[in-house]
């Protein structure tokens, strides 16, 4: 059977996450300050995309700033909206995170009720009281896994300061999950996660390092995690201070870390006429004495140690 053609190929949501970005958050506690940067790389499902075209942090309450790793943006919206509305909440670090997953529970709730429940005209609080008797059991059963199952496809990764001007970091990711990173001093999140996580744990990240270090460091995680599928190769970085103040790095300090960071060796090449001499000497062995390599030589640990 011939695939269908272009024009019914459904179009996917806007993808901006977990397969495309990568946000790095670190606290930079000798000069009290958070160091934010993410790429800038925006797809539209696998079929178009573009660099240097979104930003990916955005201020999110009162000295607080949240960066999003999301398969579907539309829902960074209406969390960030019902985040803003809330007036009583303090800027102590139990209240924000409270706030933000509160919001992003009832995104995921709202969603729910859209792609879910609609289709047999419930709401979330007629599912809950009338289910059962409103649905056939087997459909029932379909309805509550496919609630149970639901993933919103979006992380957020929150940095700021509390009323004592103390920095802190948490994410929050499906269903409504926070957790703490203050203690490790950094986090990351998307599909670049892992590879600058590797470069900070590598790097011996140390938040009582200089602000120029650490956000030289910062930087070199985000260019390590370009090797991820859908990181792009454009950066956002944004500092900010315990005193309230915010500035960016700019693209030719970007450029001009990156340089440095290219040109570091990936290799320790100063061992390598060490590891040519032991290759040779081998070599050797094995042309004077045939039976030179065997598997009890192989297991042989005191030997190869030496």
């Amino acid at each position: 059977m011939m695939p269908e053609p272009w024009p019914y190929l459904p179009i996917k949501p806007l993808r901006i996450g977990d397969s495309m970005t990568v946000c790095i958050a670190a606290i930079c506690k000798a000069e009290n300050a958070l160091i934010l940067a993410s790429d800038r790389m925006i797809s539209i499902g696998g079929y178009m995309s573009a660099d240097d075209l979104a930003r990916k942090t955005e201020p999110l309450y009162y000295h607080w700033y949240s960066q999003f790793a999301a398969n579907d943006i539309s829902s960074v919206v209406p969390i960030h909206e019902a985040i803003g509305r809330v007036d009583e909440c303090h800027v102590a670090l139990e209240c924000i995170a409270d706030m933000t997953k509160k919001a992003y529970k009832e995104q995921r709730l709202s969603q729910i009720e859209d792609e879910i429940l609609g289709a047999y005209g419930l709401s979330w609080e007629d599912f809950r009281e009338n289910g059962k008797s409103r649905l056939n059991e087997r459909d029932f059963e379909i309805v509550t896994e496919r609630i149970r199952s639901y993933d919103l496809s979006l992380e957020m990764l929150v940095a700021g300061f509390d009323g004592e001007s103390e920095p802190h970091i948490f994410a929050v990711s499906n269903p409504g999950k926070v957790s703490f990173h203050d203690k490790l001093g950094f986090w990351a999140i998307g599909s670049g996660q892992h590879l600058a996580m590797g470069s900070l744990f590598s790097g011996q990240y140390d938040i009582y390092d200089g602000l120029d270090k650490c956000i030289a460091q910062v930087l070199s995680a985000k260019f390590a995690a370009e090797s991820a599928e859908g990181v792009g190769d454009k950066t956002h970085c944004l500092v900010y201070t315990g005193k309230d103040e915010s500035w960016l790095v700019p693209a030719k300090l970007h450029q001009a870390v990156k340089s440095g960071w290219h040109s570091l060796p990936r290799i320790p090449t100063d061992s390598l006429p060490k590891i040519r001499k032991f290759l040779d000497q081998e070599k050797e062995n094995e042309k004077t004495n045939p039976t030179y390599f065997t598997p009890e030589r192989a297991t042989h640990t005191t030997e190869d140690q030496q």
